[in-house]
């Protein structure tokens, strides 16, 4: 083999590495449930952001990072814009029909936008989300 040609296949191969490295990073949090996700940071520092300026949030939203109490979803990829944020959701123990929280996290994890849902209260949105975001949020899982 020339020095040539092995000069490119070992580039080719960093390079497959590499992109390889950053396909595994977001594969491994499309597969983790939110509350592992909020566990470790930057995830943790973006929920607390999230909920932290809100005011009368049901008990089960607030208590969920400490307790874990509640059923919770693995993360999957969805497309905003031209990149992939993480979507998982969280429902009230014993009562997933009326109340349910969407939470999407910002590719890099450090912002986090949620949507709230509860039984005869209109659709609240936590953090501040744009319309794409919303949009994202508002589509049937």
């Amino acid at each position: 083999m020339t020095r040539f040609a092995r000069s490119a296949l070992t580039g080719l191969m960093l390079c497959g590495l590499v992109v390889g490295g950053f396909a595994t990073k977001a594969s491994a949090r499309a597969g983790a449930y939110l509350l592992d996700l909020i566990r470790t940071e930057p995830y943790r520092t973006a929920w607390n952001k999230m909920l932290a300026k809100e005011h009368d949030l049901p008990d089960w939203v607030k208590d969920f990072a400490f307790t874990g109490d509640g059923v919770n979803t693995p993360a999957h990829m969805v497309p905003i814009g031209y990149k992939a944020y993480s979507l998982a959701t969280l429902c009230k123990p014993h009562d997933c029909a009326d109340n349910m929280l969407y939470v999407v996290f910002a590719p890099d994890g450090g912002q986090a936008y949620g949507r709230l849902l509860q039984a005869g209260k209109p659709t609240r949105y936590l953090g501040k989300p744009d319309a794409q975001i919303q949009g994202a949020l508002n589509t049937p899982q």
